[in-house]
């Protein structure tokens, strides 16, 4: 299953936090989790995971080239995976392994989350 995600918040960064309160970010990671549990509701129609391991491919496609650290990226995305887990109806604990890569594309960015369920 294939998921196309808006690329991570700036705001929700560790980098950025720069020890700002938990509230200051959380109607980002509100919004984030909602939107990942929304479109994978769509994207995961007829398909039925089960609580074992699930591997997991995230591929950020940035639009520029300046360097992101994909750890930052990884903690910027974990309410968007925290809404994949729950839309398919899984402890995110599954999740394994977690490959991450990164893209390049002029005209748009996102994050586009593959799941297969290992055998």
């Amino acid at each position: 299953m294939i998921i196309e995600l808006p690329y991570p918040n700036k705001s929700l960064n560790p980098n950025r936090k720069n020890g700002s309160h938990w509230a200051v970010t959380k109607s980002a990671k509100d919004s984030a989790l909602n939107t990942a549990f929304i479109l994978t509701k769509q994207a995961a129609v007829g398909i039925k995971f089960r609580s074992a391991p699930i591997t997991m491919t995230i591929t950020f496609i940035q639009s520029d080239k300046r360097h992101r650290d994909l750890d930052n990226l990884l903690s910027s995305s974990k309410s968007m995976i925290d809404g994949v887990a729950r839309a398919i109806g899984v402890d995110d604990k599954f999740f394994e392994p977690v490959t991450l890569k990164r893209a390049y594309n002029t005209s748009q960015s996102a994050t586009i989350m593959e799941l297969t369920q290992n055998v």
